[in-house]
């Protein structure tokens, strides 16, 4: 009886150590905010997502469920009740929230090789298509209301990373592999109506602008649009970040980093600051003029996921298995932490 009973303590000191484990491995690759409270969400390499409430006294994770078989890669609310999440196993899926109860699960026709999905965005103004940026080039359109299979929006033949829509619904822009970002009409099949912002046929906004700007020769892992979508940033693989106006397709400056970009978040408030995450422990402040206004350290040596409540009270970023959650964008009021699965 003794010997069952160690037995038995032994397998739950492995199962507790196994969970300590992972928690201290885990890395947070995507963030987001429910659209009607103050509730923040992160994608998990463990394929799990976890949730907490930041307007308690005292926020602890109140969700976690595992979501993918493999990292989860981007987050996305479709509508109030309806979260989309992507990942390393090539699967879009589809939950109830906050029942966090799977509704439908998206993925390759049988047979097909199942590229990861890097990112997804929805569309706030249909609430009935979400944008993918997948690992085989395609930019692909979802309807979370059904089963059916994407419609690719655009094929930019390497490896997409980010996408974000324009508000009007009608452009979407999409970076990657190949260091370009590229313009789609998400009206057009096929991706005919593709525009490349760095493509041989702009470099004469390089050639006039001040100072001197060259194409990102290396790949582009974040993008973010400002609050009047007129702007837009982004940064990668070359350490810099570069703005873009977009009625002009011009790109009118760039600010360089110690560290790649991965993760930019621009706050839906006038004049806000374009906030900027990198493989290092700070963030940046940047305004359009590309100047740094303010550098901000954080509790990850790398930062992979920024996000921004919809009232702009609240900021986290994220790396690790620590969440940092800033208020008034300047100061990390608390830190978060992953819990680990249950048993």
């Amino acid at each position: 009886m003794e010997g069952a009973m160690r037995l038995e303590s032994e397998e739950e000191l492995r199962g507790v150590v196994a969970r300590q484990v992972e928690a201290c491995n885990t890395i947070v690759y995507c963030a987001a905010f429910a659209p009607q409270c103050a509730c923040a969400l992160g994608g998990c390499s463990t394929g799990r997502i976890a949730a907490w409430r930041l307007d308690d006294g005292a926020p602890q994770q109140q969700w976690s469920w595992k979501a993918h078989n493999g990292a989860v890669y981007g987050l996305a609310f479709a509508d109030d009740s309806t979260l989309v999440t992507v990942g390393e196993d090539g699967a879009l899926k589809v939950w109830d929230w906050p029942r966090c109860e799977l509704v439908r699960s998206v993925v390759p026709a049988a047979g097909v090789q199942h590229p990861e999905i890097n990112d997804v965005v929805a569309d706030p103004q249909s609430h009935a298509v979400v944008y993918a940026a997948c690992g085989d080039g395609r930019v692909a359109a979802y309807d979370p209301r059904c089963q059916g299979q994407a419609r690719v929006v655009g094929d930019s033949g390497a490896a997409a990373y980010c996408v974000r829509l324009r508000r009007n619904g009608r452009q979407l822009l999409s970076g990657g592999e190949d260091g370009l970002v590229r313009l789609w009409d998400t009206r057009a099949a096929g991706g005919s109506a593709a525009a490349e912002l760095l493509s041989p046929g702009h470099r004469q906004a390089f050639a006039t602008a001040v100072p001197p700007l060259v194409p990102h020769q290396r790949w582009i892992s974040s993008i973010a649009l400002d609050p009047t979508d007129n702007w837009m940033a982004c940064g990668g693989g070359d350490c810099k970040v570069t703005f873009w106006h977009l009625p002009s397709l011009l790109a009118t400056t760039s600010c360089p980093t110690t560290g790649a970009p991965q993760a930019m978040c621009w706050l839906d408030t006038p004049d806000a600051p374009l906030i900027v995450g990198c493989n290092e422990s700070s963030l940046y402040h940047m305004k359009l003029n590309g100047t740094v206004s303010l550098t901000v350290p954080t509790n990850n040596q790398s930062v992979f996921a920024i996000a921004s409540d919809p009232a702009a009270k609240y900021v986290v970023s994220a790396g690790s298995n620590v969440v940092d959650v800033f208020v008034q964008h300047e100061h990390a009021g608390l830190s978060l932490h992953v819990a680990p699965a249950a048993s």
